[in-house]
């Protein structure tokens, strides 16, 4: 079988969608350049990220295979850190011992983890507002977490987790 498509027609048609390759990367290069390239992050632990930006991660270490895990592993979290679940993005934790036995099956995802992340969820939450507290100056039992902010009533001041990142980022766990 002879292909109908002559050496000069290839190289055209190579150019032009090289060319079109070629705009394409330089756009996304520019859209990238106009991100922040660093970002406060506040990892209390391994399993939760708090960005500057707000946006909270958990790292999963149990796959998803439909027992619910990027469902109840964040509610566990969320519950502990006074925000709302669905706010919490869900990332597959990379393959680690850190993260203990990593695996599914056997409906053991919560039950197994459960204690520990409620516990994760708190010391985060209680840096944070110990974060508030220091930034304001004024007595950590002052202050309370709602809703992904701290708050110190007396004052009427409140501060979102992504504004405190960097600030908890820097106290002992």
């Amino acid at each position: 079988m002879e292909s109908t498509i002559s050496r000069r027609n290839f190289l055209k048609v190579s150019a032009l969608s090289g060319g079109g390759m070629l705009v394409s990367f330089s756009l996304l290069n520019e859209v990238s350049a106009a991100m922040p390239m660093e970002e406060a992050v506040f990892t209390p632990n391994i399993y939760i990220k708090i960005c500057s930006s707000g946006t909270i991660v958990l790292m999963a270490p149990n796959p998803e295979i439909g027992q619910g895990v990027k469902t109840s592993l964040p509610m566990i979290i969320a519950e502990e850190l006074c925000v709302d679940w669905k706010k919490i993005q869900v990332e597959l934790a990379p393959l680690d011992s850190k993260f203990g036995r990593q695996t599914a099956g056997g409906s053991g995802s919560i039950r197994g983890r459960f204690t520990e992340l409620r516990t994760l969820g708190a010391t985060a939450r209680e840096m944070l507002v110990s974060a508030a507290a220091q930034t304001w100056n004024v007595q950590r039992a002052e202050c309370t977490a709602e809703d992904g902010f701290v708050m110190h009533k007396a004052s009427g001041r409140k501060l979102s987790y992504g504004e405190l990142a960097a600030k908890a980022a820097t106290l002992e766990v």
